[in-house]
């Protein structure tokens, strides 16, 4: 749906058009009994709850959307429901049931017909597991992702904190830097800010302040 497109267009610049216009395209989708539409607007409007962290309000977008899809038989769509999914209860920090979400995403996206997504929740593993310091899968899962998509920004966050947490610097600030490039490229401020605090978040480690702080700056002014 065109509308969906222009919301996924402003989710990373401006909250309150992209939830207007995919709320729309939820109406029109509803309205016309087009399944796929009104999945595809409630899971957006779902992820756009959890990134500003509205995550009852997320979750009953996902739940909904999942429902339709799953009495629909529509395995692409009940993929990217779980992928969702897995990120609200990652927001949550109830890691065990977001790594388990995000299995089962994986799993379906090996029978769809579509991988749209797929690399995503592949992306999704590799950042949970970078948080619970399981360095290894957390590496593999990440390369895995990135090979899928080469210029999804949050794959390059990712093996930055990853090589971070290995102390391998200058390859960690190339991975955020090369991020931070492909997210300006493509104005995503939201993953913008990410980078910018993973780079606070590193010097801070390092106790250099000073380079700490100024990361933490650009974080804010672009989020």
């Amino acid at each position: 749906m065109l509308l969906v497109d222009i919301c996924n267009s402003f989710r990373n610049s401006n909250y309150d058009s992209a939830i207007a216009y995919g709320q729309q395209a939820l109406d029109i989708a509803e309205k016309i009994q087009f399944l796929k539409g009104q999945i595809r607007a409630l899971t957006f409007l779902g992820r756009m709850e959890t990134d500003v962290v509205n995550l009852p309000k997320a979750l009953s977008y996902e739940l909904k959307a999942i429902q339709i899809a799953e009495q629909n038989n529509l395995t692409s769509q009940t993929a990217l429901t779980h992928n969702n999914i897995g990120s609200i209860y990652l927001a949550l920090r109830d890691y065990p049931t977001a790594l388990a979400y995000y299995r089962r995403a994986i799993k379906m996206y090996k029978t769809s017909p579509s991988q749209e997504g797929r690399y995503r929740a592949i992306g999704n593993m590799a950042y949970v597991f970078c948080l619970i310091n399981q360095l290894d899968s957390a590496l593999y899962y990440a390369h895995q992702s990135k090979e899928e998509a080469t210029t999804d920004p949050l794959d390059y966050r990712t093996l930055g904190q990853i090589h971070a947490k290995l102390r391998n610097d200058s390859i960690a600030l190339s991975y955020f830097h090369r991020g931070e490039r492909l997210a300006l490229l493509s104005n995503n401020r939201r993953v913008l800010s990410y980078i910018n605090n993973s780079l606070s978040e590193f010097y801070q480690d390092r106790h250099k302040i000073d380079s700490s702080i100024f990361y933490a700056k650009k974080g804010f002014e672009v989020a």
